[in-house]
């Protein structure tokens, strides 16, 4: 399943992106550059805890680059057998479904960066 929702990722070589500083080019190629200053708000690019070297993960139970929250899309992931805490492209292509699922505004930043009404629950 992660071949047909991350269609959009792996028609890029991934080599291309290589490193962390390529990231944000990523993000860009895969959602546009509108996400870019919302996932540099939400994690700063970070897969990993600079400190700990353990996957990156909020206060809030967020996770990786994409800030992907647990509760919420946990166990969709899982299910699609992507492994978010430890492959950044896994958890891209997860934040790939949350966008077409939710859009942009599922990220808290969206609101932070781009001045947006909070979400309606």
């Amino acid at each position: 399943m992660k071949h047909i929702i991350g269609a959009a990722l792996l028609l890029l070589p991934l080599s291309c992106f290589a490193s962390t500083l390529d990231i944000p080019n990523l993000i860009a190629a895969v959602f546009g550059n509108d996400m870019v200053p919302v996932i540099r708000c939400e994690s700063n690019f970070l897969q990993y805890n600079p400190n700990t070297g353990k996957p990156y993960i909020s206060g809030t139970g967020d996770v990786g680059t994409m800030q992907i929250n647990i509760s919420t899309w946990g166990k969709i992931a899982q299910d699609m057998g992507l492994d978010i805490y430890n492959s950044t492209y896994d958890n891209i292509i997860m934040g790939e479904y949350i966008f077409r699922v939710s859009g942009i505004g599922a990220w808290s930043c969206d609101r932070i960066v781009y001045g947006k009404p909070a979400m309606e629950t």
